[in-house]
C-alpha cells in the first residue's frame, strides 16, 4: 500500500506584501494538485525536493525518521513556479513527520497551524527575509482561504459571489521573489494592509461592485509603488479595457507569476479565449477550486516486503482518502 499526500495550487486574490507584517489575505486554491508519494524502499530515496528548500532542510534535520522510505514529489506545473510548490513540499513532509512521531495533527486545526508556522519560521531564523507562511495555511485549508491576522483562526469557504467568477492565468514570467522581498524590509506596509482590510470587508459582505473597485484600487496601489513588473502592467492595462472584464490584477511578488480576472459567469469562456490569444495559460476558476491537504492510501501490487501498511503510521484518526 502506498500513501499519497495532495495539496492544491495557491494564488493570492489579494493581500500580497501586507501578509509579511501580519495583514489579512484571500487565497484561491485550485486543481491540479501537488502530490507526495511515500512508500517503503530498501534505499532512502527522495526525488523532486531540493536539499536547500524548506522541505529539504526539514528532511535532512530529521533524516533518522525517514530511513527505509522512498519519497517522491509531483509538481503538475513542472517547476515553473508561482503556485506554491515549495510550500506544498514543506506541508507534506511536516505532516509526515508528525504522523511518524505518533502525533495526530488532524484533530485540532488551530494548534496544528500554530505548530506548522512555528516550525516553518524556525528554518528562517536569522534571515533578513522571513516568508509569511500563509501559503502553508492556505494549502492546508483549501478552497477560498481567508487568512486572518490571527493565522490559526483562518478558514476555508466557498466562492461567495453567485453568477460571478474569477479566472486565473499563468503568465510564464518568473522573478526572484526572495531578492525582491529583501528590498521591502525597510518599507512601511501599513497602507497596503489597510487596502487588504477593505478588500476583505467587501468580500465578507458579498458587495460585488465595491469588491471589484477595491481589487482595482489594490492593483493601482501596487503599480504606484513599483511592485508590478512591466509585462504584468501591460497585460493589466489591455485586459482591463475589455468590456467583459470588471477587475484584473497581478498576483504574487511583482505580480509576475499570474493574473486574476473578475468577470461574470456568462463571460468566462470569452475572457479565457481572449487571454489565450495573448499567450496566457488558463489555470483555473471557481469551478477548479480544490480541497485542502488530503492523505490517500492506495493499494498497489508490490513486493510484500516493501509494502507500506497502516501499522507504519499512527492513523487512528484517518480513514483512506479522508480530508485532513
Amino acid at each position: 500500500m502506498n500513501f499519497y499526500f495532495k495539496a492544491p495550487a495557491k494564488t493570492f486574490l489579494f493581500g500580497e506584501y501586507g501578509v509579511l507584517k501580519g495583514g489579512p489575505a484571500i487565497l484561491l486554491n485550485t486543481a491540479p494538485q501537488f502530490g507526495l508519494q511515500v512508500q517503503k524502499s530498501k534505499d532512502n530515496d527522495c526525488h523532486g525536493i531540493h536539499p536547500m528548500s524548506p522541505a529539504g532542510k526539514w528532511l535532512r534535520s530529521r533524516a533518522h525518521l525517514f530511513n527505509g522510505f522512498k519519497i517522491e514529489f509531483n509538481d503538475p506545473w513542472l517547476g515553473s513556479g508561482g503556485f506554491g510548490a515549495s510550500s506544498a513540499q514543506f506541508l507534506f513532509v511536516h505532516l509526515l513527520t508528525q504522523i511518524l512521531q505518533g502525533a495526530s495533527p488532524f484533530i485540532d486545526k488551530e494548534n496544528y497551524i500554530d505548530l506548522l508556522l512555528k516550525d516553518f519560521f524556525s528554518l528562517h531564523e536569522g534571515e533578513v527575509v522571513v516568508p509569511s507562511g500563509v501559503d502553508l495555511v492556505s494549502q492546508y485549508l483549501g478552497g477560498v482561504t481567508r487568512i486572518l491576522e490571527e493565522r490559526s483562526q483562518s478558514s476555508a469557504q466557498a466562492w461567495p459571489f453567485d453568477f460571478k467568477n474569477f479566472v486565473i492565468l499563468k503568465t510564464g514570467n518568473k522573478v526572484n521573489s526572495h531578492e525582491h522581498l529583501r528590498q521591502l524590509q525597510s518599507k512601511d506596509l501599513s497602507a497596503v494592509i489597510e487596502l487588504a482590510k477593505k478588500c476583505e470587508f467587501f468580500f465578507e459582505e458579498k458587495e460585488w461592485s465595491a469588491f471589484v473597485e477595491s481589487i482595482n484600487h489594490y492593483q493601482g496601489f501596487l503599480n504606484k509603488n513599483q511592485w508590478v513588473c512591466d509585462k504584468t502592467q501591460n497585460w493589466v492595462r489591455e485586459i482591463l479595457s475589455w468590456p467583459e472584464v470588471e477587475a484584473v490584477k497581478g498576483c504574487g511578488a511583482l505580480g509576475a507569476d499570474s493574473l486574476v480576472i473578475l468577470c461574470d459567469d456568462s463571460l468566462t469562456e470569452i475572457v479565457k479565449t481572449k487571454c489565450l490569444s495573448l499567450g496566457l495559460q488558463f489555470v483555473g476558476d471557481k469551478w477548479s477550486l480544490s480541497d485542502g491537504l488530503v492523505l490517500e492510501a492506495k493499494n498497489k501490487k508490490v513486493d510484500s516486503k516493501n509494502d507500506l501498511s497502516f501499522k507504519d503510521f499512527d492513523l487512528n484518526h484517518i480513514s483512506s482518502g479522508k480530508e485532513l
